[in-house]
Order: C-alpha cells, then sequence, then structure tokens
C-alpha cells in the first residue's frame, strides 16, 4: 500500500480509514474469542477430586454453561 494519499480526496481517504477500522475490530474480536477458547479448554482440563472438595464439578460446570448460555442469548 503506497504512503502517498495527497492523490485521494477526503472521501477516499475516510473510506480507507473504516475499512482499517472495520478490520482492526475483527481482529480484536477473534483474538477475544481464541483467548476465551483458550481459558475454556484449560478449565475443562482441571480435574479436581470430588473426595477432597465435596462438590460435584460436573454440575457446578453444567450451571456456570447453562448460565453463559442464557446471558449470551440476551445479548442477541
Amino acid at each position: 500500500m503506497p504512503n502517498d494519499f495527497s492523490g485521494l480526496s477526503r472521501k477516499e481517504l475516510k473510506q480507507i480509514l473504516d475499512d482499517a477500522q472495520e478490520q482492526i475490530t475483527a481482529i480484536r474480536a477473534e483474538l477475544d474469542r481464541r483467548q476465551q477458547d483458550k481459558q475454556h479448554k484449560a478449565i475443562d482440563r482441571l480435574r479436581l477430586p470430588e473426595n477432597r472438595t465435596g462438590v460435584q464439578w460436573h454440575q457446578v460446570k453444567g450451571f456456570f454453561q447453562n448460565l453463559l448460555e442464557e446471558v449470551k442469548r440476551r445479548d442477541d
């Protein structure tokens, strides 16, 4: 991409900025999605012995999954 923008109109320059901002927004969303996936995988790998915790973690996990799904539905 050339760095000489002198031949471009204000409208063309604004369009370039708008397109770049859309790309930045999409890239940030993808980075956030990947970070969440990484965190979810780390949580899924966690195994806590039930006899030491007194809690059935699969039920807790199910509760939070349901809660997240409900929050996502509300955001849509």
